[in-house]
């Protein structure tokens, strides 16, 4: 319908009054369904900022923890720039060795052993392949024990060389990787004598290195085997004895014989436990023979009467004559 011409027009509604620019909501104060959210938001974050304040002022006052040993995945934690070296306990922990039973022998045939050894061997007690992945375990072993220390290591001349060379390469190389910035190990010599053919004589004789210069330092004794024991026994006396005066002395031996003439003695750490037989190669030797031969062997009676005296004496070689008619002497007076 058209309203009528007489009654005056309706005035227009009330138009609401615009949001305020966001530059001057902080000037007003919020309402409507907002306004709750606003507040809940300032509550918290007043909350979190005492939270932070309270940490703070706890870590400050609180006594400073001890770090940890362990590393980020588990293992001993490295000394370093990172990570600061931390004592992990008294030294004195002994490592088992790996049992060799008495029945375990190796054919000369199924292994590579040289051929102008075999007539004097009986088997092979541990192939080589198996005695370097044990060295690997007994320096990861080590370094694992002397991560905040510079061991110094005694090798005892000259069935120990052997085990000592492929022993310090495994421990530098671990080293390295580990990227420790302590030095890994310093070593020397010492030369001992107490066997007499095949048996122990217990008569242990030191030479060769002036001993008096380990007092204070951390000393690993390299063994190639520990047989009766009295030849280590000896040099643990001497070591931790007045003259010498080391810090701390530890034993790493590559075989510990089971014999009913030990005195007891064991190694810190020990690669193999062996049965009661008279053994050579890897620079064990019987009368200065055997050496160079990788493997671990039992020398049977045979290579024990060849060589009780050392080498055989090597046949001359006659001096090979100019021609096929002139012998050696005929040549010698024309000359």
């Amino acid at each position: 319908r058209h309203p009528s011409p007489s009654a005056p027009p309706a005035p227009p509604p009330p138009r609401r009054p615009r949001a305020p620019h966001a530059a001057n909501t902080s000037t007003l104060t919020p309402r409507g369904p907002r306004a709750g959210t606003a507040r809940r938001a300032g509550g918290l974050g007043l909350s979190l900022g005492v939270a932070a304040v309270y940490v703070v002022l706890s870590a400050s006052l609180a006594p400073p923890r001890p770090l940890s040993p362990a590393g980020p995945r588990g293992g001993p934690r490295r000394a370093g720039r990172m990570h600061p070296a931390v004592p992990e306990g008294p030294l004195g922990v002994r490592r088992p060795p790996l049992v060799i039973s008495d029945d375990t022998r190796y054919s000369l045939d199924h292994l590579d052993v040289p051929t102008h050894y075999k007539p004097y061997l009986d088997s092979v007690l541990i192939p080589h392949g198996l005695i370097l992945d044990r060295v690997l375990k007994l320096a990861d072993d080590i370094n694992q024990d002397y991560v905040h220390l510079t061991p110094h290591m005694l090798v005892v001349l000259k069935g120990s060389s052997g085990f000592f060379h492929d022993l310090q390469k495994a421990m530098f190389r671990q080293h390295i990787a580990e990227r420790n910035t302590l030095i890994p190990f310093t070593y020397d010599f010492v030369k001992v004598s107490s066997y007499s053919g095949t048996a122990s004589t217990g008569q242990v004789n030191i030479t060769g290195v002036d001993l008096s210069s380990l007092e204070g330092r951390h000393v690993i004794v390299v063994e190639d085997m520990i047989d009766t024991g009295l030849t280590m026994t000896k040099i643990l006396e001497l070591l931790q004895g007045d003259t010498v005066r080391a810090a701390s002395v530890r034993v790493v031996a590559l075989l510990e014989k089971r014999t009913p003439r030990s005195c007891g003695l064991k190694a810190d750490y020990a690669g193999f436990e062996v049965p009661d037989a008279f053994v050579v190669g890897y620079s064990m030797d019987y009368e200065e023979v055997f050496r160079d031969m990788q493997h671990v062997c039992i020398i049977n009676e045979r290579g024990i009467q060849e060589f009780r005296s050392g080498l055989p004496s090597c046949p001359s070689t006659p001096t090979p004559a100019a021609d096929a008619g002139a012998s050696p002497t005929a040549e010698a007076s024309e000359k």
